[in-house]
């Protein structure tokens, strides 16, 4: 019986360097992206074009624009997160 659970990946730094890398090749076996990024306003472009594309393996990702490393901000995050996986 195969496992038709979702499979998500969470990434940090995932505009970039390994995080991108490694968001990139879990998006080519069929893992939605729940991605967190630390990126200004003229790096934004270059975050639109490197996240992985929807494809039928994997039709759904999430990017969160923000610092990791603040509290406040991370609290916030995992609360959109959490708030879309509720739906």
């Amino acid at each position: 019986m195969a496992d038709e659970r979702e499979r998500w990946a969470l990434i940090l730094g995932a505009s970039s360097g390994m995080g991108q890398a490694t968001g990139l090749a879990l998006a080519r076996t069929g893992y939605r992206i729940a991605g967190v990024h630390l990126d200004f306003r003229a790096g934004l472009a270059h975050v639109e074009e490197s996240r992985p594309r929807s494809s039928p393996r994997a039709p759904r990702r999430c990017f969160i624009n923000m610092n990791a490393a603040d509290d406040e901000k991370r609290a916030d995050a995992l609360d959109q997160l959490r708030a879309r996986f509720d739906r």
